[in-house]
């Protein structure tokens, strides 16, 4: 039996050498990646980098004015400085660089629509015909806000990759000092406390890989696993924004068509003005009488918008999930605390844990998803998967070292992510106010509910709203996790006054001191325009979405409903069949 332990011993401290030692060499070559990609760029700080979204908010208010007529071509030159075709950026194949020169293509589009459009509108004011005015400045509003989107995810990722690249620095640093605190100089205590700190890690499945360039961060977020009504929201989404386009140009045909024969410009007017009352009956998908070489141009400019709205939504939507991955790791490592009371927990945070254990189990991140794991029963699978690296007790000195360590890195491991989710929550709120402002212009138009314009706004709002309410769930998810370790420590701190150890008034005053560290950290929790994201902020966003939704549906059907009286509807309903037994219940209640 001792010569079977020393053997399992000697394999197992073979096969941590190893792994060791092939870290060293990814890490040297994660550092040569990012030393590249900074170019001898100063290091920022953590308090900086948690500060971007102030920049990101600006980035995203100049990328709004690039639709501006006539002086967003000088938005459009600073956002272009900024976000331009840098040599980090540059494509790997022909279809890369496609998209690419379609990027820029759209930005000197909507330039050319902004002006046409604005143009158009100050000419039909000046003839007196402010509601035509309206809806060409309101179908193009729509265009210009899913156009926007494409370029909301340029900024997203950009600063995603600016921001990994800093991240992982600091990340290669901490690892740096692992190695080094695990030497045959250090003290064994620090050393072991180190060692077990790396293993947590491993199970854990935190990484320090670089992403270099856009196609490596988006074949990243192609693998997290989103659930499957979200690829509803994405395709409606995605066909309504490409239809915009032509809907635009509809409206302009039905209105416009043939007005250039009128010898008078008033007549043609007066003609414009006789078809506005066929605009709320344009379809989404009435264009077929265009001119051919219109259809073409805007069936052109709807594919690429829709294409880039489709990389904008889910790409926001893949990043909300990748996010909740980090809070389901400080979820499980938790967990790993005696002090945790796991059996205390809401079911939402137990299906969470049980779904990144499985994930883990098979070393995808993102492979399987709470709907995945809602089947697994048994709580106990949780414990019994971390029970690879043990349990830590917060009374023992060495433990407390072990999850302090853990827990550093794991809020380093999240710093690049978080700053990820402060610009998807920034401009995904820009451009859901942007959208619904098309949409209630159409609808004060028109005053009529039946339009397509609105129609697809309205599809375009939900979709967002989904986007905007998973961003914040998400967000307050990591909150409350970080909000649950101050608990922990004073959980600890009670047991090990309790307690009879020699160790009781280190421990005690470490506990003390991470306690009140803890807590002023995570006054830096995660924020959206620098408010503090919390369930509070999200149930009275949400309960205000509801009440001005209410609130607009009731103008909107108010004139149909008013009108409808108790005969009218007796006679439309006309003579119900009524089975006999529902007969004689009736009789028997009533009489």
């Amino acid at each position: 039996m001792e010569g079977e332990y020393e053997t399992r011993s000697l394999v197992a401290s073979e096969c941590g050498a190893s792994r060791r030692a092939s870290r060293v060499e990814e890490d040297k070559y994660t550092e040569s990646k990012v030393d590249e990609y900074l170019g001898g760029k100063e290091l920022l700080s953590l308090v900086d980098i948690d500060n971007k979204w102030q920049g990101v908010a600006l980035s995203s208010l100049c990328a709004v004015c690039c639709a501006l007529p006539f002086v967003g071509c000088v938005f459009a030159l600073v956002w272009l400085w900024k976000y331009g075709v840098r040599q980090d950026f540059r494509r790997e194949n022909c279809f890369g660089a496609v998209s690419e020169v379609l990027l820029w293509l759209m930005v000197l589009v909507m330039q050319y629509e902004s002006t046409k459009t604005c143009l158009l509108s100050y000419f039909l004011v000046d003839q007196g015909q402010l509601p035509l005015a309206a809806q060409v400045f309101q179908a193009s509003l729509v265009v210009q806000a899913c156009w926007i989107g494409s370029l909301f995810w340029r900024i997203l990722v950009v600063e995603a990759l600016d921001t990994g690249a800093h991240v992982s620095k600091h990340k290669l640093k901490a690892r740096k000092e692992f190695r080094i605190e695990s030497s045959p100089l250090t003290r064994k205590p620090k050393k072991v406390a180190t060692h077990r700190a790396s293993d947590f890690l491993n199970v854990l499945g935190v990484e320090s890989q670089f992403e270099a360039t856009p196609a490596l961060f988006e074949s990243k977020l192609r693998k997290v696993h989103i659930p499957w009504w979200h690829y509803l929201v994405i395709a409606a989404s995605s066909v309504a924004a490409a239809l915009m386009p032509l809907f635009a140009v509809n409206c302009r045909q039905v209105m416009f068509k043939g007005l250039c024969k009128e010898d008078v410009l008033q007549d043609a007017i007066k003609n414009a003005c006789g078809r506005w009352s066929e605009i709320p009956k344009v379809s989404l998908l009435g264009w077929f009488e265009l001119p051919s070489e219109d259809l073409l141009w805007n069936v052109f400019v709807g594919v690429v918008c829709g294409v880039q709205w489709y990389k904008f939504i889910s790409g926001i939507l893949r990043t909300t999930q990748s996010f909740r991955q980090n809070a389901g790791r400080l979820l499980a490592f938790l967990a790993k605390t005696e002090q945790a009371n796991v059996d205390s927990w809401s079911a939402r945070e137990k299906r969470r844990l049980r779904s990144l254990t499985l994930a883990l189990k098979s070393h995808e991140p993102g492979a399987a998803g709470i709907a995945d794991v809602e089947n697994v029963e048994n709580v106990e699978y949780v414990r019994q998967f971390l029970g690879e690296v043990g349990t830590l007790d917060l009374t023992k000195l060495e433990d407390v070292h072990t999850w302090w360590r853990v827990r550093r890195f794991l809020q380093l491991d999240f710093v690049d992510e978080s700053a990820g989710m402060d610009v998807a929550a920034t401009t995904t709120a820009l451009l859901l106010f942007s959208v619904t402002i098309a949409g209630l212009l159409d609808w004060f138009v028109h005053d009529t509910q039946f339009t397509a314009g609105l129609a697809g706004t309205i599809i375009l709002t939900v979709a967002l709203t989904i986007t905007m309410f998973n961003i914040l769930d998400a967000c307050i998810a990591i909150n409350q996790m970080l909000e649950r370790d101050a608990l922990i420590l004073t959980d600890a701190r009670i047991d090990a006054l309790l307690s009879e150890s020699k160790e009781q008034s280190k421990v005690n005053s470490l506990l003390e001191a991470l306690q009140r560290k803890v807590e002023a950290f995570d006054e830096q929790q995660q924020h959206l325009f620098g408010i503090t994201i919390t369930a509070n902020l999200r149930n009275s966003w949400v309960a205000t979405l509801c009440a001005t939704g209410l609130t607009t549906a009731w103008q909107m059907f108010r004139p149909e409903v008013k009108d409808i009286a108790i005969d009218a509807i007796q006679d439309s309903l006309g003579q119900l069949p009524v089975p006999d037994w529902l007969e004689t219940f009736a009789v028997q209640k009533l009489f």
